[in-house]
């Protein structure tokens, strides 16, 4: 049996060669590194489908146009996991943009989560250091008869085309004929449905996805609430999201690593921070929301589970209704996330 020594480089932002023996193949993908690999001839190249974001797989399939952000597609064979982008929440920080652009780069953060409409001063500012606007969270109202593109949504899509940023869609309410439909129930699926293809029709053709936020109280409450829709109107452009201060309040301390598992091909988003252990439904925000370095709830053991099941996406830190300065309570999060990226390599090199 022949050898084949198969070298993987970097040539532009958007293409990688590997070179072979007798052969060249084209892979596309962002997040390429540079590696090298024996393989034994003749060799084979997985057929499985790339570009769920999240997916990690042993071999380097090739990415679609359509694939996540942060999809592991076409990675180098036997690489280490990637580091979890991390973001803050804009209710972390309130401040004139080039202020917490500047102080999201001091202390080390990848970029923003923002809220509504108006982002185009927080984008030029995030940009011009370097960072990421990841995605903007709004909380429409769907009904049957009202259209869901509005002219200030169409402006905002505008503005976040070529960016990369997500819309982040937690629907409050849903109804048809003047009748609520109840949290979670997928009786209001239609209506859900047809208002985000609505948004989505615009949105694609621009480079702009939909995650879907499940948000205590909403109609939309349930990871599995998102992923439903997601997979309803499977469309590459539309995904989930895991909140974990929501998990905790509604669904207590149900084990939520097989809801990881179910979502993770639609899963573009996950967020964390400090919270307490105990009967979670019933605590309120102050202990359900804190810094990262507080609490009594696992985070970092949470954080090593996401990334065993596959999980390379961005992780965003929520920040509603902190005490104390904001800008220290960032600092403190930091400091922290800092300790589970080390503590994790240290397991890893120990394995």
């Amino acid at each position: 049996m022949k050898t084949l020594l198969l070298v993987i480089c970097l040539i532009t932002a958007h293409t990688v060669l590997a070179v072979g023996w007798t052969t060249v193949v084209v892979l596309a993908p962002e997040q390429a590194k540079v590696g090298l690999a024996v393989l034994s001839e003749p060799h084979t190249r997985s057929n499985a489908p790339g570009g769920a974001l999240g997916q990690t797989r042993p071999t380097a399939p090739e990415c679609s146009p359509s694939a996540h952000p942060g999809s592991m597609c076409g990675a180098a064979v036997a690489a280490e996991p990637a580091r979890l982008p991390f973001f803050a929440f804009e209710n972390g920080l309130k401040a004139p943009p080039a202020e917490l652009a500047a102080t999201l780069k001091e202390l080390g953060y990848d970029g923003l989560s923002a809220s509504g409409y108006e982002v185009a001063p927080l984008l030029k500012e995030l940009r011009a250091r370097g960072l990421k606007l990841y995605n903007t969270y709004l909380t429409p109202e769907f009904d049957a008869a009202t259209n869901a593109l509005t002219e200030p949504l169409r402006k905002l899509i505008d503005d976040l085309q070529g960016s990369g940023a997500v819309l982040w869609i937690a629907p409050m309410k849903v109804t048809k004929d003047g009748k609520a439909f109840a949290k979670s129930s997928p009786d209001g699926d239609e209506v859900a449905l047809a208002r985000l293809r609505e948004i989505a029709g615009y949105a694609e053709p621009r480079g702009v996805k939909i995650a879907l936020y499940p948000h205590t109280w909403f109609w939309l409450e349930r990871v599995e609430d998102g992923v439903r829709l997601a997979n309803k109107l499977n469309r590459p452009g539309v995904g989930a999201t895991f909140n974990l201060c929501h998990w905790l309040k509604v669904e207590g301390s149900r084990d939520p690593l097989p809801v990881l598992k179910a979502a993770l091909p639609r899963l573009f988003f996950v967020s964390i921070n400090g919270a307490d252990t105990g009967d979670t439904q019933k605590q309120d925000w102050n202990q359900l929301i804190q810094t990262l370095d507080r609490g009594t709830y696992d985070v970092a053991g949470f954080l090593r589970q996401l990334q065993e099941i596959g999980y390379a996406g961005p992780v965003g830190l929520q920040c509603y209704n902190l005490k104390g300065d904001p800008k220290d309570n960032l600092a403190r999060s930091m400091a922290a996330w800092r300790k589970f990226e080390s503590r994790d390599a240290e397991i890893k090199k120990s394995k």
